[in-house]
C-alpha cells in the first residue's frame, strides 16, 4: 500500500481545517458568544443554543466554561482543624472590621529584570506583569489558596485567573488574566496585561 506524501498529507489536513470553519460558520451564534468561546477555547459546535432558532448566546458559553471548570475542580471534605478555622474566620469577618497589612520587600532582583529587558530587547516590561508572573507561580506551587468554600466543602480551582485592578476616572476596573500561569512566555503576558489595562480604560 503506498504511503502518503507529506503533501498529501498537509492537503487533507487543509481540507479538514476549510470543512470545520465552514461548519463553526455555519453555527447561529452571537459575536460576544463567539468571542468568549473562542477565549477559553470551547468549540462552539459543541454547545447547545438556547437563543432564537438555536442561536448561542453568550449565557450558553458561560454555562459551558461552568461545566468545564466544574469538571476540573478538587473537592476536599471540609473537617477537623481546617472546618473550626473556616468557621472562626467567617465569625471574624462578619463581626470584627477588616484591615490591611502592609509590608516592605526587597525589589531589587525584579528592576534588574526589567531592566536588562529594557535594555537588551527594548521591551518595557512592567511591574504589573512581574507581580502577575510571581503570583501565578505561588499559586500553582500552593493550590490552596486558589480555593473556595462551599458549606462543608473546599473546592480547589484548577485554572489560576488574576485580577489586575485598574484606576479609571470612573473607579476601578478589575480585568482577568485567565490561565495566567500558563503564560509562559512573560513578553506575551506582558502584551497581554497592557492591552487589557488599555481596553479597561477605554470602556470606563
Amino acid at each position: 500500500m503506498r504511503e502518503e506524501t507529506a503533501i498529501e498529507v498537509k492537503a487533507k489536513e487543509e481540507v479538514t481545517e476549510a470543512k470545520e470553519k465552514v461548519e463553526v460558520e455555519r453555527v447561529k451564534v452571537s459575536p460576544a458568544a463567539r468571542k468568549l468561546a473562542e477565549e477559553y477555547g470551547i468549540d462552539i459546535r459543541s454547545i447547545k443554543g438556547t437563543g432564537p432558532e438555536g442561536r448561542i448566546t453568550k449565557e450558553d458559553v458561560e454555562r459551558a466554561i461552568e461545566e468545564m471548570e466544574a469538571k476540573k475542580e478538587k473537592i476536599i471534605p471540609l473537617t477537623g482543624v481546617r472546618k473550626t478555622i473556616a468557621e472562626r474566620m467567617s465569625e471574624s469577618h462578619r463581626t470584627i472590621p477588616a484591615y490591611t497589612i502592609t509590608m516592605e520587600v526587597d525589589t531589587t532582583k525584579i528592576v534588574e529584570i526589567r531592566k536588562n529587558f529594557k535594555e537588551k530587547e527594548n521591551i518595557d516590561l512592567s511591574y504589573n506583569t512581574l507581580i502577575v508572573k510571581s503570583v501565578a507561580k505561588a499559586i500553582r506551587e500552593n493550590p490552596i489558596f486558589n480555593a473556595t468554600l462551599n458549606g462543608d466543602k473546599i473546592r480547589i480551582l484548577d485554572e489560576i485567573n488574576i485580577g489586575l485592578a485598574v484606576a479609571t476616572d470612573y473607579g476601578l476596573v478589575v480585568p482577568v488574566i485567565h490561565n495566567a500561569d500558563k503564560k509562559e512566555d512573560i513578553k506575551e503576558l506582558n502584551s497581554i496585561i497592557k492591552d487589557l489595562a488599555a481596553r479597561a480604560g477605554e470602556t470606563s
